[in-house]
């Protein structure tokens, strides 16, 4: 175990001295990118990981944050750190609902209703002119604004994005160990046992939600905040569901860290494709398709099984001497 804090201390050291380490500002990007899917891998896991809900319309939740705080924005001049809010809350308000009806749903049913109520929303926003429509709406530029959420430097993002992550993991943390983390993880191993045992798996199961779209709330608004520009189809994609879900599992869902090294592997990768090939369409889902394929194989439990094998196996006798 204390292999494995030294590890973990490391690496938090690490990423606080990037910046300073690498001035490369692709580099930033980069990891920005990574912190923003590690946040929504962290998300998913809640409601997928814990919970056993295979969701595949988390980008509703993230797409929704977007839009609320870039509209406020936009047309209000309301500040992005008050849009945060109402995006976040807006977000959680949108999961609850959808849970309401689509809880009830066993299995793959509830799978295939999230990825429905997320396009069948997706093609409203698209004819909705109020809100852009098919056009989208553009942030207007205000280099290094504080209070409107901008800086002409990645590295204001970048901190924000790591602190946002510190906070999903410690959310991840407190849900595994508290009594709600158990009652979930008895509902996705036996709902109808648990049921017996005197859980409500509704309402368990929507806690989860609520806190699973609170954060890739969070997640939306800094995207929005990061490239100026809503669209349904950069901020509702499927894509982007499929994305946080295949992070949360190749790393290990239902584990705290898990959906980071997920995003860790997947996101550098992605983004390297990006600069030697071009933008990559459908490429990295094929990638990751792979990937899903050699873990899911090898290491069902994720990948993050390995990793903890690696830290906690004990120091040979010879290398001590």
């Amino acid at each position: 175990m204390k292999r494995y804090h030294y590890v973990m201390t490391m690496i938090g050291l690490f990423f606080l001295l990037f910046p300073i380490l690498f001035k490369n500002p692709f580099f930033h990007h980069v990891v920005f990118m990574l912190f923003l899917y590690a946040i929504l891998a962290e998300a998913w896991n809640v409601i997928g990981g814990y919970a056993g809900q295979l969701s595949f319309g988390h980008a509703l939740y993230f797409g929704v944050s977007a839009y609320i705080s870039t509209f406020l924005f936009v047309r209000f001049h309301v500040s992005p750190w008050i849009g945060l809010i109402l995006g976040v809350l807006a977000a959680a308000m949108v999961g609850f609902l959808v849970g309401l009806p689509f809880f009830r749903l066993k299995g793959h049913y509830f799978a295939i209703g999230t990825i429905g109520v997320t396009e069948a929303i997706r093609a409203i926003i698209k004819e909705w002119q109020l809100i852009g429509g098919a056009v989208g709406i553009y942030i207007p530029l205000i280099p290094s604004s504080f209070v409107d959420f901008q800086w002409s430097s990645r590295i204001p993002y970048y901190y924000i994005g790591l602190a946002f992550v510190v906070s999903a993991v410690y959310a991840n943390y407190k849900v595994e160990n508290s009594k709600l983390g158990y009652y979930l993880r008895a509902i996705k191993m036996n709902e109808s046992a648990a049921l017996s045992l005197g859980i409500n798996p509704l309402k368990y199961k929507e806690i989860a939600m609520i806190i699973s779209c609170g954060f890739t709330g969070i997640a939306g608004v800094l995207y929005a905040q990061y490239t100026l520009y809503v669209h349904p189809d950069s901020v509702m994609a499927m894509s982007i569901s499929i994305d946080m879900a295949i992070m949360a599992l190749v790393g290990g869902a239902g584990t705290i860290l898990g959906p980071i090294i997920g995003a860790a592997i997947l996101i550098p990768l992605n983004e390297i494709l990006k600069v030697y090939i071009g933008e990559t369409g459908s490429l990295h889902i094929a990638i990751y398709g792979v990937i899903v394929m050699i873990v899911a194989i090898f290491q069902p439990l994720g990948i993050i099984v390995y990793l903890e094998q690696i830290l906690r196996k004990p120091v040979g006798k010879g290398l001590k001497e």
